[in-house]
């Protein structure tokens, strides 16, 4: 997915260490130690160089020579690996429309880029249709939706509308989107499955006092991987209700 050279942004003379992102649960520990020797990767710190930048998503070759934490681009490379081409598509658009190159910005981008319409073709202007409909109606639509629906005119006049902007990924539609502060740039967003038990730590050492960041000390423990049914995740509500009481 992401294929990143980190290096210490006070200590060049230290090297650099090629790391893989998401980072694979079997090479975590051997990772951090490879971070650890060029004294970087802490598990709060903003402290890594992002030296080099390699990925099929090409627009992330704009956050090379940023200094971030080294979870941020893990939750990325996490967040896009899940994304299909379509999604690919309007990712990479949107953040080249936006000229968006902070990661915290691009993470907060994956919540929301599937609200554009991306045209990479526009030799099929009923599938352009399609796409745009469903842009707009939260990514899904029933057959007979599609069924009754103009595609080539709706697409007519989506572009005829002049509201596009031309990227090297396809002529990008934003929709109305806006870009809200889903990361705020200290938690990431939970997944039930997966962190629903790191939101609860994150809220219980908000509420304690404690200076570690739950947001990369959660991910380097071990974890079970299997989802969170509705009792386990009202559970987890109310523990925390507790918490902020």
């Amino acid at each position: 997915m992401i294929q990143a050279v980190l290096g210490n942004p006070n200590h060049s003379e230290y090297g650099v260490a090629t790391i893989p992102f998401p980072i694979p649960h079997d090479q975590y520990a051997h990772c951090m130690e490879l971070l650890e020797a060029l004294e970087i990767g802490d598990a709060v710190k903003v402290d890594c160089k992002m030296e080099e930048v390699d990925s099929f998503f090409s627009v992330l070759k704009r956050t090379e020579m940023l200094t971030v934490n080294v979870e941020e681009p893990n939750y990325l490379a996490k967040r896009l690996d899940s994304f299909d081409t379509c999604e690919a598509a309007q990712f990479q658009a949107m953040a080249h429309k936006l000229e968006l190159f902070e990661l915290k910005d691009l993470i907060n981008l994956t919540f929301c880029c599937q609200q554009a319409t991306v045209i990479t073709d526009f030799s099929d202007l009923a599938a352009v249709g399609r796409n745009r409909y469903m842009n707009l109606h939260g990514g899904s639509a029933s057959v007979d939706e599609l069924n009754a629906l103009d595609g080539e005119e709706t697409a007519r006049q989506l572009i005829e509308s002049g509201s596009g902007t031309i990227t090297p990924y396809g002529v990008v539609y934003n929709n109305g989107m806006k870009l809200e502060q889903v990361y705020d740039g200290r938690f990431f967003p939970c997944y039930w499955w997966t962190w629903m038990w790191t939101w609860s730590a994150c809220v219980r050492r908000e509420k304690t006092g404690t200076t570690t960041c739950a947001r990369s000390e959660a991910k380097r423990k071990p974890r079970q991987h299997k989802a969170v049914g509705v009792n386990s995740f009202i559970q987890h509500q109310l523990s925390i209700q507790r918490l902020l009481l």
